[in-house]
């Protein structure tokens, strides 16, 4: 279990989460280059003059089901193409 807990809503794209933000529902943190026409039109206004490039992505999987050595190899090779780390 989480040691915290998600108040609000919860959006599964960035599109949607801006479209949120830009009708009133709060602040957006998205990439700035994916919206750059919503903050040219002054439809998103950005705060702060930095941006955060994390360059992150995730390889999940549910808890309700075990991992497969299907799923394991394709981790690992995810993983050499990428030169990434686990």
């Amino acid at each position: 279990m989480t040691p915290w807990r998600i108040n609000g809503p919860v959006f599964d794209s960035s599109q949607l989460m801006v479209e949120a933000a830009i009708n009133g529902g709060g602040v957006a943190l998205a990439p700035a280059a994916m919206f750059s026409q919503a903050l040219r039109e002054a439809r998103l206004v950005r705060p702060f003059d930095i941006e955060v490039n994390l360059g992150a992505y995730w390889l999940t999987s549910l808890k309700s089901r075990a991992i497969t050595p299907a799923m394991k190899a394709f981790e690992h090779w995810l993983l050499q193409e990428s030169g990434g780390r686990a």
